[in-house]
């Protein structure tokens, strides 16, 4: 978090103060060279609301510019900007050019653009979807930060990495994809994207940064398509209760993962852990343990996600009104090992 506030910091400083050139339908304009504009940072211009079009040419002083980029800060704050058309002639998205607009729900970025800046869409907190096209090869970092909203998104399979906190705190989005053309993962990429499930990493990734998936307590399921498993720091997954989930690797690779520091604590391709012999419902307070198949139940603990023991039966059954709303790791003993489950409480 001490990051993110610092970068945020760092950047809000650099913000240009500079008033706009000249203005066409509430929309101010820097001039670039003497063909070329770039939408200036809004400043104390009042904010545009509802649809916002931006024109690939526009006129002033009998010039015909070209608008070739949106500007730092060029709609920050516009929290009644609900969607907004981007031309074709824009080429960069730049450092907080949407920042704060919390009434933006969708955007669509032309193929022309290649580059989406730092904090370019920070606090967009309504943000749902956003289709990115594969001509974009640079996301800076934070630039989803706390789009709270945002529960998928498509990344392009130009991106060379995925940028520091670049998801941070994307409470619902619950799958990510990484481009085989991604070499690493930066630091707090996806910290505290709680509703996070499911990960796709390529062989193309070498390296995985600090905190990178930190308290993504969702998580389900991590397919990695890396034969040799990767040097990686304890917090790279850090209050992530690993020995709930799947990691599945190249058939080959198995016995390098069940030995390597970190990944050896996941269900390596599942294991005997992750198969069909219970389930497990929790139905008005009380969490029941179902046998599927054959696989005597020995009894079961339930644990938080810190690892502290909460709960233990050595029946089917155990109450549960006394914890509050989380999620939580119940072990079960059977004949066939033990299994690892997680269960929510609402």
């Amino acid at each position: 978090m001490k990051k993110k506030l610092t970068f945020i910091t760092a950047l809000l400083s650099f913000i240009s103060l500079t008033a706009q050139d000249f203005i066409v339908d509430n929309i101010g304009y820097n001039i670039v060279d003497s063909q070329t504009v770039k939408i200036a940072p809004i400043g104390t211009r009042e904010c545009p609301k509802g649809h916002v079009t931006i024109p690939d040419i526009v006129s002033y002083n009998a010039i015909d510019y070209r608008v070739t980029e949106i500007g730092v800060d060029a709609f920050a704050g516009c929290s009644s900007l609900t969607s907004i058309s981007i031309p074709n002639s824009v080429t960069h998205i730049n450092d907080l050019a949407f920042a704060r607009c919390s009434g933006l729900t969708n955007i669509s970025i032309p193929n022309s653009v290649t580059r989406i800046g730092g904090s370019a869409f920070w606090k967009c907190h309504n943000l749902k979807t956003i289709d990115i096209p594969d001509t974009v090869t640079d996301i800076g970092n934070f630039a989803f930060l706390e789009c709270f909203e945002l529960e998928e998104i498509d990344l392009p399979n130009s991106l060379e990495f995925i940028a520091s906190g670049i998801f941070f705190d994307c409470k619902k989005l619950k799958s990510i994809d990484i481009p085989n053309s991604v070499t690493a993962i930066w630091e707090v990429a996806f910290e505290n994207c709680k509703s996070l499930e499911t990960v796709n990493i390529p062989s193309s990734v070498t390296s995985i940064g600090q905190g990178a998936f930190s308290q993504c307590i969702g998580l389900e399921t991590i397919s990695i398509d890396i034969k040799t498993p990767l040097a990686i720091n304890e917090d790279v997954f850090e209050k992530v209760y690993l020995s709930a989930v799947t990691l599945k690797v190249p058939e080959n690779s198995v016995n390098a993962y069940n030995t390597a520091p970190v990944w050896k604590r996941f269900m390596i391709n599942g294991g005997v852990r992750s198969n069909n012999v219970v389930t497990t419902k929790l139905l008005q307070n009380e969490l029941n343990v179902i046998e599927n198949t054959a696989g005597t139940i020995k009894g079961f603990s339930v644990f938080n996600l810190q690892g502290e023991l909460l709960k233990t039966s050595i029946d089917k059954s155990v109450d549960m009104s006394d914890l509050d709303a989380n999620i939580y790791v119940v072990k079960i003993n059977t004949d066939a090992g033990v299994i690892t489950k997680k269960i929510v409480k609402q």
